[in-house]
């Protein structure tokens, strides 16, 4: 019911942001939808989660929290759920760290002066807790606080749970946008995964796997 209602009713004009694109070390490139704020302000890096965009309504509804406060945010796209593809092989998943981690390193080289904070919401609430204990006591000192939102943390028994019921509409969604996506990346590396077998996906759990 939550999903569906923020969904249907909360309606609200988009958050006034810039979109920026990162390099990454890797040759790839990351898309950042920023809110400004005046220097020495608090700020958020926000994670979406699974096929999340600028335009889920949770990412809109944190954009303005933080614009109301007068903070300001950084709102991280994972690898191909931007604008446009990435060029790297690989995709985003719940246990890959380095891009957030990366993204909070850009964030505290530009703003130096700001008090951090962190929230990520679905998948992205996963990768949030990995890389805070990846990084232990090395997370930067501006960091102050951290929230997980709706966190799938048993990710298998969260995949058979989607395959039943009213959960099969998400499901749905959620496939028809990935399969879309690895069909795409397996026309450009062919030794990923055969075409066939990605359109023959039925179930996340088979994406998965």
């Amino acid at each position: 019911m939550q999903t569906l209602w923020g969904k249907l009713f909360r309606r609200q004009k988009p958050a006034q942001t810039v979109v920026e694109r990162w390099d990454t070390p890797d040759g790839d490139f990351l898309e950042v939808h920023r809110l400004a704020a005046a220097d020495g302000r608090p700020r958020v890096l926000l994670l979406h989660g699974l096929e999340g965009t600028i335009r889920s309504h949770y990412a809109q509804g944190l954009l303005h929290e933080a614009a109301r406060r007068d903070w300001g945010a950084d709102l991280l796209i994972f690898r191909s759920c931007g604008s446009e593809p990435n060029r790297a092989r690989r995709f985003y998943h719940s246990g890959e760290t380095t891009d957030a981690a990366f993204a909070l390193e850009k964030i505290v080289e530009a703003f130096p002066t700001s008090p951090l904070a962190i929230a990520g919401v679905s998948l992205g609430g996963n990768v949030l807790l990995k890389m805070l204990g990846e990084k232990g006591n090395n997370l930067p000192t501006q960091l102050r606080a951290a929230a997980a939102i709706s966190v799938p943390f048993d990710l298998e028994r969260s995949s058979k749970r989607i395959d039943r019921g009213f959960s099969r509409f998400y499901q749905r969604f959620f496939l028809n946008t990935l399969r879309k996506k690895a069909e795409e990346k397996a026309i450009r590396f062919p030794d990923l995964a055969p075409a066939e077998k990605i359109s023959a996906l039925r179930t996340l759990e088979e994406f998965d796997n």
